[in-house]
Formats: structure tokens, C-alpha cells, sequence
């Protein structure tokens, strides 16, 4: 596929303002939509390669695998590695690494998505540190790598006619889904692939329709404006769009639509074009994927060292590490990978698999962390388990109940006679009458 500069500028677009919103700098609140703009783009490339190796009739799975291995895993485990290295060294919070360990097992399983779903949303303190939480949307996509040329070879198969026609109702389906599930269940409707399958095919129908006779009939001026509009929809989309913002949803249209005419029309010629190829966008957009992920380890590891808040001034420090160790290893480890030469495939299914196996021991390791720390300082690990428990009251069940001390939400005959037990035992009792406040009182009492 012939290289179009103007798609690493786009990305650059897209990087940013994660960046920028990850880093808890003012201004951009919509700045999470540029994980909407890379899986625009995905869905564009993937299904451009797939669709023409289909028609030629050389497409394989195995190759289409082993392109994505090498893209993807060696700068992950790059970020892993050094990862699990320093954050022991950062924080000895059992709660800590073994969140990073279950979180590290759930990006061996593409699953990371499925984690933060049932564990974080991804607005908030507790997601800010989480060193693995922008993973997710790497499971999103590892999912989408899985199935979709699957589904593609079979719609080849038996239904080439129909293809476009197979992709347009996914794409319905799954903005009426998301549009639906956003009302049941926000974070879910943010984390899972049925949600956001739609941004990805709103790409893949990009692709199918620029090598059609109807595009190629475009004028010129007409892509000037019809670029430009997009670019402004994802602009504004970035400014106007904040964490309460349904999202994804039907207003998602919007940096989404942005992305599409972007990837269409911006071509070559095109004042659009020549703006998104611009020297320091370009770059920035060919080392975006390791920019992408650096980015949040940095900045959580940070957060994690300084107690939860990071000062404006540390923000910008850890954006600049990042974009220091992206460059690094865009350099030395992405690069080198994508060469054919220097690995074969045989070697990079190899080192993918001992990856995938590195990962999971480290995880379990880290996981497992809160066993060996109550062998090694049972005093130190008592006091964690007492914290422990008056913050799970606030999380995973309404209070915490121990023989006398007791809590219920009515004053029932159930409730007086427990009470009335431990007054004959204990005598004296302090009782609270409260809501919530009532709740931080009797977690302390």
C-alpha cells in the first residue's frame, strides 16, 4: 500500500491530546478521543491490506499475524519489562502491585479491556494510577486483529459481493448497541469491543470507498473543504467533550466523522495534506505507538511516587520522559523488529511466545506479592488487611460487619436482637445514626 504521510500527521493528532489529558493539564477535556481517531485509522489500514491481499488472492492469516506481532510486542515488552523493574522501587503497596500484576495477566490474555472494565473506569484517581491502564485499547484492537480477518475470508468466501453490505451493519449495529448500552452500563459501553467496533468499521467502509469510482470524482476543492471540516470536528471534539460527555455514543459521530474526511480527502495535493506532514507532526506520528505506550506508566509511576497528585511542572517532565523513551524505542526496538532480515518469521513467533510467558510470570509474581509480603512482615501486612477492609466497605460492599459491630440500613427486629445480644455482653455501645458521613464515623469508630 502506497505510504501516505498525511496518516502519521493524523495520528500525531491523535496522540497528543491523550497525552495531554493524561497528564491532568487544563484545556483539552475531550482529549481521551483520540483513541476514537487511532481506531478510525486502524480499521482504515487493516482493512485496506486485507481487502487487496483478498482480491489478489495472497492473504494469510499467519502473515497478517506475524505483522502485528511484530508491530505490537516488542515495544510492549520493552514498557513491561522496565515497568515491573522500577515500580517495586516506587511504592511497596501490596494493593499497588498486585493490581499490576492482575492487570499485566490480563494483557497477556488481550483481555485488559474486560479488567479495567470489572475493576476502574477510566476517569478518576484510581485510574490515573494505573500503569497499564491505556492497554485497553490495545485489547480492543488485538480483539478486532482476531476476528475480523476471520470474518473477512469467510465473507470472501461466500458472500464478495456483499462485503461492504456485511460491514455497514456491523457498524449500525454497534452504534445502536453503544448508543443503548451507555444507559446501562458507562464504563462497560467505554472498555468493550461491541461498543466500539463501529469506529473501527467506520474506517474499514473509508477504505472500501476510496477506490471506488464515485471518490475518485472528487475535486480537489471540494477535498480542501471537506479535509478541513474534519479536521475542525475533531478539534472542537477535543475541547467540547468532556468526561460526562455520553461517550461512545451517537455525539461520537462527530470526532469520528472528523477522522473519516481526514483519511479520505486529505490526500496528496491538498492543503490539509500538506499541514498533517508537516516535519514535527510526522515524526511525532511515527513514533506515536511507543509514545502511546510510555506515556501512562510514566506519568502513574510518578503519581504513584508522589502520593497521587503530580504538580503541572512534573507533568510536563513526564511527558517529556516519555516522548525521550519513545524516540528510544522506536529506535532500537520497533524498527529493528519490522525488518524481515534481521528476524524471520520463525524468530518472531518465537520471541512472541516467550513474551506472552514472561508476561505471565511476571504477573503471577506480582499478583502473588500480598502472600510472600505476610510471611516476610506479618506486623506490617496486619495493619495493611485492617486498611484494607475499611476501604472495601466503601467499594465492595455497603459497610463491614464483625460480631458486634453491626450495621443495617432499617431498624428491624433482626437488627435489635443482635443488638441487644451484645449490649447484655458488652454493656455500653455507641450507635450512629447516618448516611454517609455516618459510614466515615463508623468505619473509625
Amino acid at each position: 500500500m502506497q505510504y501516505r504521510s498525511e496518516i502519521d500527521g493524523l495520528r500525531a493528532v491523535a496522540v497528543l491530546p491523550v497525552l495531554w489529558l493524561h497528564a491532568d493539564l487544563p484545556g483539552l477535556p475531550g482529549g481521551f478521543l483520540g483513541v476514537d481517531v487511532f481506531f478510525v485509522i486502524s480499521g482504515f489500514l487493516i482493512t485496506s491490506i486485507i481487502n487487496r491481499e483478498l482480491c489478489e488472492k495472497r492473504f494469510s492469516v499467519i502473515t497478517f499475524y506475524e505483522r502485528r506481532a511484530r508491530r505490537i510486542l516488542p515495544a510492549l515488552a520493552c514498557v513491561v519489562i522496565v515497568t515491573s523493574m522500577i515500580i517495586p522501587w516506587v511504592t511497596l503497596s501490596p494493593k499497588v502491585l498486585g493490581s499490576y500484576g492482575e492487570s499485566l495477566l490480563a494483557v497477556t490474555a488481550f483481555v485488559s479491556n474486560l479488567y479495567f472494565w470489572q475493576t476502574t473506569g477510566y476517569f478518576g484517581t484510581t485510574s490515573e494510577l494505573s500503569v497499564l491502564l491505556h492497554t485497553w485499547s490495545l485489547a480492543v484492537e488485538e480483539q478486532y486483529y482476531v476476528l475480523f480477518p476471520l470474518l473477512a475470508l469467510l465473507i470472501f468466501k461466500y458472500a464478495r459481493p456483499y462485503f461492504a453490505h456485511f460491514l455497514i451493519g456491523i457498524a449500525l449495529f454497534s452504534l445502536g448497541y453503544a448508543q443503548w448500552y451507555q444507559s446501562v452500563d458507562p464504563i462497560g459501553n467505554f472498555y468493550l469491543l461491541p461498543s466500539r467496533a463501529w469506529e473501527l468499521m467506520a474506517g474499514a467502509l473509508a477504505s472500501l470507498y476510496i477506490n471506488t469510482a464515485n471518490y475518485s470524482r472528487v475535486a480537489a476543492n471540494t477535498k480542501n473543504v471537506l479535509s478541513l471540516i474534519g479536521l475542525v470536528l475533531i478539534l472542537a471534539s477535543y475541547a467540547l467533550f468532556t468526561p460526562a460527555t455520553a461517550h461512545p455514543s451517537m455525539l461520537t459521530l462527530i470526532p469520528v466523522s472528523g477522522a473519516v474526511l481526514l483519511l479520505l480527502f486529505a490526500t496528496t495535493g491538498t492543503t490539509m495534506a500538506a499541514m498533517l506532514s508537516m516535519p514535527v507532526l510526522l515524526f511525532i506520528g511515527i513514533t506515536s505507538y511507543s509514545l502511546y505506550l510510555w506515556h501512562q506508566p510514566v506519568l502513574a509511576l510518578l503519581r504513584i511516587y508522589h502520593d497521587g497528585e503530580l504538580t503541572h511542572l512534573f507533568s510536563i517532565l513526564g511527558i517529556v520522559l516519555s516522548f525521550i523513551l519513545s524516540i528510544a524505542s522506536w529506535r532500537w526496538i520497533e524498527t529493528p523488529f519490522r525488518n524481515k532480515q534481521r528476524f524471520s518469521s520463525t524468530r518472531i513467533f518465537k520471541y512472541s511466545g516467550t513474551c506472552l510467558l514472561g508476561f505471565s510470570c511476571l504477573g503471577l509474581l506480582f499478583y502473588s506479592n500480598v502472600t510472600w509480603r505476610s510471611v516476610i512482615e506479618p506486623e506490617n501486612m496486619a495493619r495493611y488487611q485492617q486498611l484494607a477492609t475499611a476501604y472495601s466497605s466503601h467499594t465492595r460492599q455497603p459497610m463491614v460487619s464483625e460480631p458486634c459491630k453491626l450495621w443495617s440500613s432499617v431498624l428491624d427486629p433482626e437488627f435489635t436482637r443482635k443488638f441487644e445480644k451484645c449490649a447484655q455482653q458488652h454493656q455500653q455501645a455507641v450507635f450512629i445514626l447516618g448516611g454517609s458521613h455516618g459510614m466515615d464515623l463508623y468505619n473509625a469508630v
